[in-house]
């Protein structure tokens, strides 16, 4: 799910911190599922270039995600985009997420 509103866990304390102020507008990823025997088709890129296209044309500089710490290929495929390690949020259920995040140009 990619979306415009802020995330609250966001404004709370990060261990590390934000690339683009938190008060600024960005986007958020907050799920990406893609069936099994769809995986490994560059899906999940797309995506996420769409993503990004939608920022742009709206003139808006960051897009945010987080994930679980074991979610690895979530990790590689960020980072393969060029996403930065930000630091560690905890969900409103305490549940440690890394943090990332990519300035859109």
């Amino acid at each position: 799910m990619f979306t415009l509103r802020k995330e609250p866990t966001y404004k709370e304390v990060i261990d590390g911190h934000w690339i683009v102020n938190e008060n600024n507008t960005y986007g958020v990823v907050h799920r990406m599922a893609i069936k099994k025997e769809f995986r490994k088709f560059g899906l999940a890129t797309f995506m996420f270039h769409e993503f990004h296209q939608q920022l742009l044309e709206k003139n808006i500089k960051s897009l945010k995600i987080d994930t679980h710490e074991k979610n690895l290929g979530m990790q590689a495929l960020i980072k393969k985009l060029g996403y930065t390690y930000c630091g560690i949020i905890y969900t409103n259920y305490h549940a440690k997420r890394l943090a990332f995040e990519k300035v859109i140009s």
